[in-house]
């Protein structure tokens, strides 16, 4: 009696055991099948980030083309800004010097020959939103900086849109924007910060 029930014993062991071998073979292949799913994923997510960062190195190395005679690259920023300043008549959104009008007209054609361009490569998944950024002095003005350095940039786009300088709505947004006497890189002297700033940002991955 004791040996049968010590075969039993055995037995019962044996097969609890090859159970436990199959359950662990089961969550090895399991684990394997998840590690390569992952890999497989983390290796498509750094191929798109690749991409994107070459994408982006020729976005960059094509707005380096922009004609040195109207743009300035701005260390300080780290951004391209206009070469000098159009300034504005104090309190109004007319041009101080007349003769800035075709520099505006001029700096229209070159971000629109950009951008063509840009466009013509078929980047995909990408668009770009164009900035007109007016500013406002804090000498006068007082409590409608805001409106009156929007009226500045605005007055930039009418300037544009009779001179047929216009862009491709499904790849380009134009937005217009006033900082009144906010917003990055103005002048210590009030009176120049009476001007437009224009800045061109890439939008990458999918715009629902």
């Amino acid at each position: 009696m004791k040996q049968k029930r010590q075969d039993f014993f055995w037995v019962s062991y044996s097969d609890l055991m090859t159970s436990l071998f199959f359950i662990m073979l089961v969550l090895f292949v399991l684990a394997k099948v998840s590690w390569d799913n992952k890999e497989k994923e983390l290796a498509n997510a750094m191929a798109e980030l690749e991409r994107q960062r070459d994408m982006v190195n020729e976005i960059n190395r094509a707005i380096e083309s922009l004609p040195e005679e109207y743009f300035i690259y701005e260390e300080e920023t780290r951004r391209y800004k206009i070469k000098g300043s159009i300034e504005f008549l104090k309190d109004q959104a007319v041009l101080k010097y007349p003769r800035d009008r075709q520099r505006i007209i001029n700096i229209g054609k070159a971000i629109q020959n950009l951008i063509t361009d840009l466009e013509s490569k078929n980047y995909e998944n990408v668009k770009y939103v164009v900035i007109i950024e007016g500013m406002s002095s804090k000498e006068g003005a007082v409590g409608r900086n805001y409106e009156l350095s929007y009226q500045r940039a605005r007055s930039i786009k009418e300037i544009w849109d009779v001179s047929n300088i216009s862009f491709n709505s499904n790849f380009v947004d134009i937005q217009i924007s006033g900082s009144g006497i906010g917003g990055i890189g103005r002048k210590t002297k009030e009176e120049e910060n009476r001007q437009i700033l224009i800045h061109i940002v890439p939008k990458i991955g999918r715009m629902g």
